[in-house]
């Protein structure tokens, strides 16, 4: 490689990590130990929906950060929704992203710190990997930027910082890159990295993984036909095939084991349609991009294709359209009414009826559509050549970059203060100095997500099981704990039974003397099932201990530490 080319390349990467950080400067500015990326959303009930989501995802990357490194064998034994088997598999299990996050957690220990390293972690290698696979096919590294730009400024990138797992087809990108390179030049070392990335893409979510499966179909039937499936190539699928039957199935056994036990949580299954990408619509993102991918599918013969041959334009667009075809689900366009691709992969693998939004697989045909779209670019730099090498990409670099930009103003980020309030987390560390561990109870089952949320991000500090369940994934009724209703010996005893060692009460500060003045007052602490541990404004703590007789304080009067409480009627001192 010449010299100039290598200064392209070094340029196109270079500005490829300049922009992930420029997007993520309010987070590192603020303190990325504390704080993460969100979009400022008008609706206060909507902001309060989107940072319950955003702080559960902060302690889910923590958490399978922290069980990969220290407990794999137990990893889908998440904390929350005990006692739930397999809780993790209610949800996603973002494994990939966990992955990236190891490394983090093991340096700092901190959820935060860990979540926010991941996360641009992951957007640098969507970048760079994009920019690599449409710079190689089309020998322009100015082409790869551009594609680069499109794609991370899409919507299921930096559009969606609350679940970056969603849009994380950048393992896809990878594995095209190393697909072609494996069939070209028959290497090991290409099926070794093929291998390894389509693991990767298998433990992101289930719909870049559906999408990367749908796209790559038909982008394997063309390398077949295109380059022939000898014994040396075989020999080289065999581990590749092996290695991505394996994750496969540790990621969708847990989800089998639950659908068949009755336990995974119902979803009202959400489409895409045609307004969708129209203006005005979520998947709208520019006329420009729609017009380079078509210039992408007209241009590729003249623009030649890099170092390696044949043309895999019409296989990826096929491949982003059977994508398409699952996305739009029953409304599919053209067809009879009422049949969907979507439920005949559903009735092949039932654990797809739990999932809420098969819409976005569509995320197959939006990476298509980026790639062509550098095509595109390498087409028209091909015929603007004449023109020399550098004013031309210039201006189309120039035309991509306002396009970003302009999008990039409607979802700008901004730092959210998202590590929990220090007395919080200073209240479950007393619990531990005084030997108090195992699940715990948390009453009352909170109206609001948001309390959800609140909850279990804790447990990103005291990594406890919890009987708190977010409420998109409340397990089948078999497993779901018992209600709180009437406070005797009985329900504790069950609450015991069920291998809960701790009750958590959560109050107001204006519920605080109450709460106690009733709990000391009450039999059951006489009868030896509860003992009070822990008590601030907004939380008292009492260890399970059934057959343990306690001797009930005198009067109004509490254990050490416990604050005193004023005659009925008075305030309480504080």
């Amino acid at each position: 490689m010449s010299a100039p080319r290598r200064a392209a390349w070094a340029l196109a990467f270079l500005a490829v990590v300049a922009v992930v950080l420029f997007v993520y400067r309010p987070v590192l500015e603020a303190g990325v130990d504390r704080f993460i990326a969100v979009h400022p959303v008008p609706a206060a009930n909507e902001m309060q929906m989107i940072l319950a989501d955003h702080r559960f995802t902060v302690w889910v990357v923590s958490r399978n950060a922290r069980a990969l490194a220290r407990e794999p064998s137990r990893f889908f034994d998440a904390e929350a929704c005990y006692p739930a088997e397999k809780s993790l598999a209610l949800g996603e299990p973002v494994i990939t992203l966990s992955l990236l996050a190891v490394l983090p957690y093991q340096l700092s220990g901190d959820p935060e710190l860990t979540y926010n390293a991941a996360v641009i972690a992951l957007s640098l290698i969507g970048g760079l990997a994009m920019c690599w696979l449409v710079g190689e096919w089309t020998g322009s590294a100015a082409a790869g930027l551009a594609a680069s730009l499109l794609y991370l400024f899409g919507r299921a990138r930096f559009g969606e910082p609350i679940h970056p797992y969603v849009g994380d087809m950048h393992w896809a990108l990878l594995a095209l890159l190393f697909a072609r390179r494996l069939f070209v030049h028959s290497r090991w070392r290409d099926a070794v990295a093929l291998g390894l990335v389509l693991a990767l893409q298998a433990g992101t979510s289930v719909y870049p993984a559906f999408a990367t499966a749908l796209v790559g179909l038909p982008f394997a039937l063309w390398l077949v036909a295109r380059h022939r499936l000898d014994r040396e190539r075989l020999l080289r699928l065999a581990p590749v095939a092996a290695g991505v039957v394996v994750a496969s199935g540790f990621v969708a056994a847990p989800y089998f084991l639950l659908h068949a036990r009755g336990e995974l949580p119902q979803a009202q299954q959400i489409f895409v349609g045609v307004p969708f990408f129209l203006p005005g619509g979520p998947w709208f993102q520019g006329w420009s991009r729609y017009a380079l991918a078509v210039a992408g599918l007209l241009a590729w013969p003249r623009a030649g294709a890099g170092r390696l041959p044949g043309d895999p334009r019409w296989a990826l667009l096929a491949g982003g359209l059977l994508s398409l075809m699952v996305a739009f689900g029953p409304g599919l366009p053209l067809v009879r009414s009422g049949w969907s691709l979507w439920e005949a992969l559903a009735a092949l693998l039932p654990p797809l009826q739990s999932v809420r939004t098969p819409g976005a697989i569509v995320l197959g045909f939006d990476m298509v559509l980026d790639v062509l779209a550098g095509f595109g670019v390498a087409g028209l730099l091909y015929r603007l050549r004449r023109f020399g090498a550098v004013l031309p990409a210039l201006a189309l670099l120039l035309a991509v970059g306002i396009d970003a930009a302009a999008y990039h103003r409607r979802i700008a980020y901004e730092a959210y203060l998202a590590e929990p309030e220090p007395e919080r987390i200073a209240f479950f560390e007393v619990l531990k100095r005084k030997g108090n561990d195992g699940p715990i109870f948390e009453w009352p089952n909170p109206p609001f997500i948001a309390h959800t949320a609140d909850r279990i991000s804790l447990a990103a500090y005291h990594h406890r099981r919890t009987s708190s369940c977010f409420a998109s994934q409340l397990p089948g009724e078999r497993v779901k704990p018992i209600g709180i209703h009437k406070w005797d010996r009985d329900e504790m005893l069950a609450l015991h039974r069920m291998g809960f060692t701790t009750l958590l009460v959560h109050h107001t500060p204006e519920q605080w003397e109450e709460h106690l003045r009733v709990f000391v007052a009450e039999s059951i602490m006489r009868e030896g099932v509860l003992h009070m541990i822990h008590t601030v404004p907004t939380m008292t703590a009492y260890s399970i201990q059934p057959g343990r007789v306690l001797q009930q304080p005198a009067g109004d009067r509490l254990p050490p530490g416990i604050p005193a409480l004023a005659p009925r009627g008075g305030g309480a001192q504080r």
